[in-house]
This record gives structure tokens, sequence and C-alpha cells, in this order.
């Protein structure tokens, strides 16, 4: 029979293999994969705090987890492609309201900036 030890590293191994799972095998439209493997996440969570894990290997595991999901690529969510461009254009300078994706790159006028900054229209 094994010890706790090798329990909770059986536990966490489970755990890492359903978050891989998650963030690198599940495409978006398959929902019962996706939910099969939180389940297997949560489940091994559930199990870790009965099982009393001590604070730092949490801590570890809990980092390692947060570095397993660094180089995926954002299956679940269609708007990072957003986020980035909205990035490059505050980076840039420019006013988000004023361009639209990559057709246009002409500056606002002074009327778009004054109705930009404004949040309602009898804002002066």
């Amino acid at each position: 029979m094994p010890r706790p030890f090798t329990r909770q590293l059986i536990a966490l191994m489970l755990s890492s293999a359903a978050y891989a799972g998650v963030a690198y095998a599940t495409p978006r439209a398959n929902f019962g994969q996706l939910l099969g493997l939180i389940a297997v996440a949560f489940a091994a969570y559930f199990w870790l705090v009965r099982s009393q894990l001590p604070l730092r290997a949490a801590l570890v595991a809990g980092l390692l987890f947060r570095l397993l999901w660094l180089p995926a690529t954002p299956a679940l969510s269609d708007d990072y492609h957003r986020f980035r461009w909205d990035g490059l254009l505050v980076a840039g300078g420019k006013i988000l309201i004023c361009t639209a994706p990559p057709t246009c790159w002409r500056p606002c006028s002074h009327r778009q900036r004054a109705v930009a900054a404004t949040t309602h229209r009898s804002v002066s």
C-alpha cells in the first residue's frame, strides 16, 4: 500500500496531466472532454486539500501548474487577437475608438478625439 506522500504525488501528477490536457489537447467545441478534465483536476485538488498537503509543496505545485499553461495558445478564447491588437494600439499612442483593425492607420480628427474623451454627448 502506497504511503501518503506517494498518494499525494500521484494526485499531483494526475492533476498536472488534467491541466495539460485542458491546455494543449482540448478543442473549444469539445465540452465533454473539457468538463471531464476539469472534474479530474478538481477531484485531485479536493483530495490533496483533505490529505493536508504541506504548504511548501502546494505552493511549488501551484507555480509549476501555472508554468505549464504559459506556452499554451488560448484555445478557449477568441478574443486574445483583439486584446493583442488593442495593446499594440495603446502602446503606440493611438486611441482605440478611432482606429479600425488592420485597414486604417490614419490619425483621428480633433472632433473624434473630443467625442472619444467624453462619456456622454451632453458633456462638453
